[in-house]
């Protein structure tokens, strides 16, 4: 079986650290730190991946601060997020 994209597994290669923010207006967002090992081409290729898959990153980090954030495997297998021609969806 083959297994699914998981951009926050990607990020965290690039040598990004991502935070889950909560805006003035109640919207959570995610923000990025990096290592300092980190290279450029790194950070552009996680710039574009948070650009991508935002939403979809935020309901993976969204977890209690004790527990480790989803994979993309748990949130497809709870029917948080469906794949409808290989693209991730939020159901209605």
């Amino acid at each position: 079986m083959a297994l699914l994209y998981d951009p926050l597994l990607k990020l965290i290669n690039c040598g990004a650290v991502p935070h889950l923010v909560t805006g003035k207006d109640g919207t959570k967002g995610v923000r990025l730190t990096w290592r300092r090992d980190a290279r450029y081409e790194d950070q552009n290729k996680g710039k574009a991946i948070l650009a991508r898959f935002e939403r979809l990153i935020a309901i993976q980090l969204d977890v209690d601060e004790d527990e480790k954030p989803r994979t993309v495997q748990q949130l497809v297998a709870s029917r948080r997020v469906i794949v409808v021609n290989g693209r991730y969806r939020l159901p209605e």
